[in-house]
């Protein structure tokens, strides 16, 4: 008998693949997730797996899409490169709406004008993962029913809000918390800057943790966000650390869940 579960996967660039080995390691379980949110690139991760893709093509997916391509940079918009043109990349494996993928999913996506996270659950589904994912200054913003969309991260990187009145089981997968640096690894400026955004990012959703059922808290925060080289190591150290954690998840998924407080 299958186990449903809804699950919540943050934000994080290249170590979302984490989400994906958590997406596998509940299938050798035979936990099946109702369905998923997902903010930036767990949204993406969200998206690719409710369209029915395979765990190893969705490696390959991150191995083989680039962040950074010269001819998607951005002319006359706000950012280094400009999100719209990933959607050729993006409607080759995705369909056109939530709704003709195999599993409900929720998208968060921060409205940069009203200053509020959004949850995005029907009709056309690649521009507004395209503004989940969409973290400036790199990526320019999104334009959608008139408003500027951006990265979900901004305002909601651990999305558990559209699933806190819920019965299920509620999984929470985190991948951005900030690992501890010599003094030596913080010496130039874009470092420090960087150290600092991710510790700011956690301490936004840390308090988040204890809403969910389970948070698995991934300890990859010695991996780069935007380094597709590093996809294979993210995934094998992902998978060690959920293989430490199986009888813990296991225990978890036995008791009995209790509607949450929002």
């Amino acid at each position: 008998m299958k186990v449903e579960i809804n699950l919540t996967l943050s934000g994080g660039g290249m170590k979302g693949v984490a989400h994906v080995a958590l997406l596998e390691k509940l299938n050798e379980l035979s936990v099946t997730p109702k369905s998923i949110a997902g903010s930036s690139s767990g949204a993406l991760v969200a998206a690719l797996y409710a369209s029915g893709m395979k765990i190893r093509d969705i490696l390959s997916f991150f191995k083989s899409t680039p962040l950074f391509k010269v001819a998607y940079m951005a002319t006359g918009k706000p950012g280094f490169f400009d999100s719209w043109r990933y959607r050729s990349v993006l409607e080759s494996f995705l369909p056109t709406t939530f709704e003709d993928l195999k599993l409900p999913i929720f998208i968060a996506a921060t409205n940069l004008q009203d200053c509020k996270v959004q949850y995005f659950n029907s009709g056309e589904l690649i521009t507004p993962l395209i503004a989940s994912c969409a973290l400036p200054p790199i990526y320019s913003p999104v334009l959608i029913e008139n408003q500027w969309f951006a990265d979900g991260g901004i305002i909601d990187n651990y999305p558990l809000q559209p699933f806190l009145k819920k019965e299920e089981f509620l999984l929470g997968s985190y991948v951005v918390i900030p690992s501890v640096r010599p003094k030596e690894s913080l010496n130039n400026t874009l470092k420090v800057s960087n150290h600092a955004s991710s510790l700011l990012l956690h301490a936004a959703n840390e308090h988040k943790f204890d809403l969910a059922d389970q948070s698995i808290i991934f300890p990859i925060g010695k991996f780069r966000s935007f380094d597709s080289s590093q996809v294979d190591d993210i995934y094998k150290a992902a998978k060690d650390h959920l293989d430490h954690l199986e009888e813990e998840l296991l225990k978890n998924l036995g008791k009995t869940v209790s509607p949450k407080i929002s």
